[in-house]
C-alpha cells in the first residue's frame, strides 16, 4: 500500500516553484509506476546515475540525499493539465514515497 500526500493541488502551468526535499526524488510525468521500475532496473549501476533513469518521464530530479541532509529543487510546472508524481526512486522506496502534484487551469 503506498501513502500519497498532495502538495500541490490547483497550481498553474508555467509558474515556478521550488521544494525543499530531504529524501532523493524524481518529478515525473503520470507514469510514476514506470519511472519506478525503470529505476530499479537499473540495477547496480543505478548509484552512479543517483537512481535516475534515462528518459523524457523525468522532468526534475535531485541526487542522493544523506540523512538529514536536503536540496531544493526549483522547476517550471508542466503546461498540461493533470497529475504528475514526485517520486522517490531509490530502490525499494517508490511503492510507499510518493507525492501528487496537481496542475490545473491556465496560467
Amino acid at each position: 500500500m503506498s501513502v500519497t500526500d498532495t502538495i500541490f493541488s490547483g497550481i498553474l502551468p508555467v509558474t515556478k516553484k521550488v521544494l525543499t526535499l530531504v529524501m532523493d526524488f524524481d518529478l515525473a510525468v503520470p507514469s510514476v509506476d514506470k519511472v519506478a521500475d525503470m529505476a530499479l532496473h537499473m540495477g547496480l549501476d543505478g548509484a552512479d546515475y543517483n537512481y535516475v533513469p534515462e528518459t523524457d518521464l523525468v522532468i526534475a530530479h535531485t541526487g542522493i540525499l544523506e540523512p538529514r541532509s536536503s536540496q531544493k529543487l526549483y522547476f517550471e510546472v508542466p503546461t498540461d493539465a493533470g497529475i504528475y508524481w514526485i517520486v522517490c526512486t531509490f530502490p525499494g522506496h517508490a511503492a510507499s514515497m510518493r507525492i501528487k502534484l496537481i496542475v490545473t487551469g491556465s496560467s
